[in-house]
């Protein structure tokens, strides 16, 4: 059977070979997202929107750096500043992304133009919102689907700003894992992401989503040592299916992501072989 993943986000980039939308229609969805609400009381998420924005707009996408961000949005001092010492673009990246996600599901939900920073990259992209085509057969609102799960997004229980970048780096490799797997649905993360998650009433989530289990986890650290904890719920009920802990050394960011993500994959399959 071939995977599905379900309720996917209705923004798609176009067809490569011709520009998506012009300079003048950047421009003007530019200062409506500044305008709104959701950046105007942000300046600093506002000037560095503006920034990569504007130098994207006029074909400069590779002078978007994180050196350069750093210094021209954010005033670090050009002859001190280290990017590998200092994480301020990257944690302020993070909260860029989660800005325009809140605008895009709120006061620009309408627009038809949307602007997306992908993760690993300070580079906009510029995408026209089309309607997602019409489902053949999909589940009905409420109805839970068998083999399904949708996984929340992870949780860093430390101060550490690199802890929040690699934990919000690991629930991407656990999905992408999973969704390894044959004959399971794994919901879109837009779709996890669109719901109220404080407080994480899983049994709600569950029914929102149509998704049989749900799988919840958080990172703790002590200096370079990580401790993952991972839970897979049973989402009628609440209760525990299962619980793993994974200790890692954190050396290189993306290769620990990876480990992680692959050892829960592997302690996850008996369980995920069947509904519960």
């Amino acid at each position: 059977m071939q995977r599905i993943l379900f309720d996917e986000p209705v923004v798609r980039p176009e067809p490569s070979s011709r520009p998506l939308v012009s300079e003048q229609e950047v421009v003007k969805e530019l200062g409506k997202v500044l305008a709104s609400r959701h950046f105007a009381s942000s300046p600093r998420l506002s000037r560095f929107l503006q920034y990569v924005v504007e130098k994207a707009n006029r074909g400069k996408d590779s002078e978007i750096k994180e050196y350069s961000i750093g210094i021209d949005v954010f005033g670090r001092p050009p002859g001190t500043y280290s990017p590998a010492i200092d994480p301020i673009v990257r944690v302020q990246a993070r909260r860029l992304r989660e800005k325009l996600s809140d605008y895009y599901r709120d006061e620009g939900k309408a627009n038809g133009i949307v602007f997306d920073l992908p993760v690993g990259s300070y580079a906009p992209r510029f995408l026209t919102r089309e309607q997602p085509p019409p489902q053949k057969k999909g589940p009905e609102k409420g109805e839970i689907v068998a083999h399904s799960l949708a996984i929340l997004p992870f949780v860093s229980i430390s101060s550490d700003p690199q802890i929040g970048i690699f934990t919000d780096g690991l629930t991407e490799e656990v999905i992408f894992s999973l969704a390894q797997l044959p004959d399971l649905r794994i919901a879109a993360r837009s779709s996890v992401l669109s719901m109220d998650l404080r407080p994480r009433n899983v049994r709600r989530i569950a029914l929102r989503l149509g998704v049989a289990q749900l799988i919840e986890g958080s990172v703790r650290n002590s200096g370079a040592r990580l401790r993952v904890t991972v839970r897979l719920i049973r989402g009628d009920d609440g209760c525990h299916i299962w619980t793993g802990q994974f200790n890692r050394q954190l050396t290189d960011i993306f290769a620990t992501q990876t480990a992680v993500s692959r050892s829960i994959c592997k302690d996850l399959r008996r369980w995920l072989a069947a509904p519960r």
